[in-house]
């Protein structure tokens, strides 16, 4: 059994140029939000001075948050009731609202285990560089894992960017072409090798880098798997 996307995410939802942004991120046409199934929304902030920490919406919980300073990138995950409430976040930023940007993508995933549907997770954080490499925590623990990872890039000026996601991992939402401070990107990776770490290795192009931040979880498939013996289901316990 594997983790699975449910869909394709819409357009992340975003608030640029001000220092108290605020976004609430769209299911889009072809995702469900079918109860159990796990809802994973990941939110990026740059602020010129400090970037503030998101508030947690009702029925959500915050996994990690990566970054220091001006820059972060914190994931939240719920798992879904049906007909959910969509979550609504928001930050306080300091210093000059027009270089604030704040983007907001909301995955849905199927499959995942109901105990412990994450157990790994990964950040990152970097310089004046034009690339940040996000790497879990611990090792992949079983196949039919599914990874979503957020990442953050600021620079010295405003302006587009290009942007290449690591190799194994596809982009699913980007504003590298948009004129802004700071660029957002979000990148996922369906059954990456298990048993070793995974890495987000991104890059940029384009102008100078002020610095990076990233965060990753890894979302794995149910650890206990029913087993028919003489015509009785009993629970085999995974290893991992």
């Amino acid at each position: 059994m594997a983790v699975t996307p449910v869909g394709t995410p819409a357009a992340a939802a975003t608030s640029n140029a001000t220092n108290t942004p605020s976004a609430t991120p769209a299911f889009s046409g072809t995702q469900t939000d079918a109860a159990g199934d796990y809802l994973v929304a990941v939110v990026t902030i740059f602020g010129s001075t400090t970037a503030g920490l998101p508030g947690t919406p009702s029925g959500w919980t915050q996994l990690i948050d990566s970054g220091a300073g001006t820059i972060r990138v914190t994931i939240f995950t719920k798992v879904a009731a049906g007909s959910d409430v969509l979550p609504a976040f928001s930050a306080t930023n300091t210093g000059t609202a027009a270089n604030s940007c704040f983007s907001v993508e909301l995955y849905q995933l199927t499959g995942q285990d109901a105990t412990i549907p994450v157990p790994v997770t990964g950040s990152a954080v970097s310089g004046a560089v034009l690339n940040l490499t996000v790497t879990s925590s611990a090792n992949v623990p079983a196949a039919g894992c599914y990874v979503i990872c957020g990442i953050m890039f600021a620079r010295t000026t405003v302006a587009t960017a290009t942007y290449t996601p690591g190799s194994g991992f596809t982009n699913t939402a980007s504003d590298a072409a948009s004129s802004l401070k700071a660029h957002s990107a979000f990148d996922v990776q369906a059954n990456p090798a298990s048993g070793a770490a995974v890495s987000d290795a991104a890059s940029w192009t384009a102008g100078t880098g002020l610095n990076n931040a990233g965060a990753l979880i890894v979302v794995q498939p149910p650890r206990n798997v029913p087993v028919l013996i003489a015509g009785q289901a009993v629970q085999r316990s995974a290893t991992w």
